[in-house]
């Protein structure tokens, strides 16, 4: 079911008469005529195009009426009132939000006798925010208060009138509100498959856009977008030719620039056979990227815990297993604030992103440290909250195969067992250094080519002996060595020798400790969950 029919049926069954939609609220609706109209001139022209009464409110432009009829309503109360108040209101209206709902409350049970009446209230945020009561001013409380009494007042109810609320998230506005069991909560959606398609044709011909694409093709590849940045992305290309690269360009800098805050698209060409060494994990991963290319998501995991010493390559596995099965990956930032009711804000719309995205990579760095626990004091019990909601999205089956969690940790046993329990992060992958010589000649051949070094060391590399390389012990070990070598390379301006590989490699000390690490090793080793993940 559709917003627009929630509504509706629940007004019709005479259910409530307070409405908050929340979710995709600044997008574009297309109205019977075919135009792009903002949420609020679509519920007043559309909507409640057969009511004799709209009007709309925010804190910022004040009182706007959709037609003559509604402002001579209005003004007619606003007569009466001055008479009787002595007031001045129908010169100018007061300025205080509390004593613009006291007009609006007698319009509504004045006017509303005889007449049907919408009340669409935007930005409702702003004028009931998520604080403590006690942090509110008075005209907030007064805002407050009228909301309340018109959601259980029966006569309302019993009349044709509707007051909307609009708000892009639930916890943007006080809990008294966004939790009221007199008001009902709708999320307007983010287009579906059909709907995209739909506006894909619209504007293709609306910006005279070229393109081989088929628009059922296109409508799949901008998921993720709403109405609205679709029009922003054919406006970009506006008498134009378009190939699917420049729509996934496109699309991740919509996204991002409405996200970046939150999370990173990880850009990558790479696929596991960059990865040297680990090849249990790059098995399993690759037969699972096989099964996503199939639409074979039942049989995918929730999620994954990658875990092992620091240096094995965590981050460059997700990033290699994202290029392998083809789907975005985005790496979550921290969404925490200090501000009331805007971690729980932050997250929700993090979640909706994510699920608009599907599928998706989510690689979660340092997951021990960012996710934190149900034990979180200090804050109110917003930690708390968040981790329930992550942990109930990450166990959602109906995320399987669209939702791909990578947890990663070389510290697995400080993450929760609520995060890599079976059902959630389900399929723990340790990782572990190259155990001998030919590994670690291996991981310097393969990651030669990520620093695109000019020299071509095979030969050097085929020289090494296990003594000399004693204190080269993980990837990021190597990797920092052939950085070295790249500096030599860029600053003689000519092709390393070898007798400047050997230099370089005998003078390099590790700044691990053994001791952590052999603790880093014991622990990713009781956490497999398949012992065909071992070497």
């Amino acid at each position: 079911m559709s917003w627009i029919e929630n509504l509706k049926n629940t007004y019709l069954n005479k259910q409530k008469s307070v409405f908050i939609l929340h979710g995709n609220i600044d997008d574009f609706f297309e109205d019977k005529n075919d135009a792009d109209l903002e949420l609020g001139s679509y519920l007043s022209q559309n909507v409640f195009a057969s009511r004799d009464i709209v009007l709309e409110f925010n804190i910022g432009t004040g009182l706007k009426f959709r037609d003559e009829a509604s402002k001579s309503e209005f003004q007619k109360l606003l007569l009466g009132y001055d008479s009787l108040k002595g007031t001045t209101y129908m010169d100018r209206l007061p300025a205080d939000s509390g004593e613009i709902f006291r007009l609006l409350d007698r319009f509504l049970k004045i006017i509303g006798k005889e007449k049907s009446v919408a009340l669409i209230i935007s930005y409702a945020e702003l004028l009931i925010p998520a604080q403590d009561l006690s942090s509110l001013d008075l005209e907030q409380k007064k805002v407050l208060v009228t909301l309340l009494e018109w959601a259980k007042d029966k006569e309302i109810l019993s009349r044709d009138l509707t007051v909307v609320l609009t708000t892009p998230n639930l916890n943007f506005i006080s809990p008294k509100i966004a939790g009221n069991v007199d008001m009902a909560r709708i999320e307007v959606e983010f287009p579906e498959e059909s709907n995209r398609k739909k506006a894909v044709s619209k504007f293709l011909k609306q910006f005279n856009v070229k393109t081989d694409i088929s628009q059922i093709a296109i409508s799949k590849l901008i998921n993720g977008l709403n109405r609205k940045s679709i029009f922003e992305l054919f406006l970009n290309f506006k008498d134009k030719e378009i190939d699917s690269k420049d729509l996934a360009r496109v699309k991740k800098e919509l996204i991002e620039k409405d996200n970046a805050q939150f999370f990173e698209f990880v850009e990558t060409s790479r696929t596991l056979d960059d990865l040297a060494g680990q090849d249990k994990a790059k098995n399993r991963l690759r037969q699972d990227a096989e099964l996503l290319h199939k639409g074979k998501l039942e049989a995918l995991p929730m999620g994954y815990l990658i875990c092992g010493p620091v240096g094995t390559g965590k981050s460059f596995l997700a990033e290699c297993f994202a290029g392998e099965a083809g789907i975005p990956v985005v790496k979550l930032k921290n969404f925490r604030e200090k501000w009331v009711g805007a971690t729980e804000a932050n997250w929700e719309k993090v979640l909706s992103t994510l699920q608009n995205l599907a599928p998706v990579v989510i690689m979660i760095d340092e997951a021990d440290a960012a996710l934190g626990d149900r034990e979180q004091d200090g804050d109110s019990g917003t930690g708390k909250r968040v981790f329930a909601s992550l942990a109930q999205t990450m166990g959602d089956t109906t995320n399987r195969g669209k939702l791909l969690w990578m947890l990663l940790t070389s510290r697995p046993e400080l993450l929760p067992v609520d995060l890599k329990r079976q059902g959630r992060a389900e399929v723990h992958i340790p990782l572990f250094y190259p155990k001998n010589l030919s590994e670690k000649q291996a991981f310097f051949k393969v990651l030669a080519k990520k620093v695109k070094l000019q020299t071509d060391i095979s030969m050097f590399v085929e020289t090494l002996k296990e003594d000399e390389i004693s204190q080269i012990r993980s990837g990021a070990d190597i990797e920092s060595v052939l950085v070295k070598l790249k500096r030599a390379e860029l600053i003689s301006g000519q092709n390393l020798t070898q007798e400047i590989f050997n230099k370089n490699i005998k003078s390099f000390r590790s700044s691990i400790d053994i001791d952590t690490l052999n603790r880093q090793i014991e622990s990713a080793l009781a956490e497999v969950t398949d012992q065909d993940l071992l070497e």
